[in-house]
């Protein structure tokens, strides 16, 4: 019995031990993104063991649509995600919804150590734009078992909202009328003064 009770409270101990925490950005900055029909937006992953243990760990993500107030399984037409990797993207798994870093196998983290990636998000050019779609990411790791147990508290997620398909060139646009006119404005005020 009292070796029983001892397996229990080593094991509850390792699982209590086990925490980490993951954070999904966007160019630095940790906002939602809105990305037009037939775009992409690549997001910065990172998991870190914030424990005093090491374990075999990973980050997955996943995305779902949250159109109507509640998580939907995205369709594949609307939405898929790929890792990036110098300078390739390849499609994740479960038809582009389901991502993981560094590998579906996880790999080996002592206390203080990252998991970096990047992941893009790729808007299918029929995409409605009143969908409305959030980004999920949490650490796992694997048991002695050779399960794979969510990390308490490691979750992140993002929202990803679809823009018209013409707001980037929109911006675009009135970004060059504003240079050509700056420039005409000040080659006028040079040659007035000489």
């Amino acid at each position: 019995m009292k070796r029983l009770l001892l397996g229990l409270l080593v094991l509850c101990s390792v699982a209590v031990a086990q925490t980490g925490v993951v954070s999904v950005e966007r160019s630095g900055v940790p906002f939602f993104a809105t990305i037009a029909p037939g775009q992409g937006a690549i997001f910065n992953i990172e998991g870190k063991n914030t424990g005093t243990v090491s374990f075999t760990g990973r980050v997955w993500c996943t995305i779902w649509d949250v159109t109507t107030g509640t998580r939907e399984e995205a369709s594949t037409s609307d939405v898929q995600l790929y890792i990036v990797k110098d300078s390739q993207e390849t499609l994740c798994e479960n038809e582009g919804r389901l991502c993981y870093f560094p590998s579906k196998e996880g790999t080996q983290l002592n206390p203080g150590d990252k998991i970096t990636g990047k992941l893009k998000v790729v808007l299918g050019s029929g995409c409605s734009t009143s969908k409305r779609f959030e980004l999920e990411c949490a650490m796992d790791y694997r048991t002695l078992q050779g399960v794979w147990m969510v990390v308490p508290n490691s979750g992140s997620s993002e929202t990803v909202e679809v823009a018209p398909p013409d707001a980037k060139t929109w911006i675009e646009l009135a970004q060059i009328v504003f240079f050509i006119g700056g420039s005409g404005l000040l080659i006028y005020g040079l040659t007035r003064v000489m």
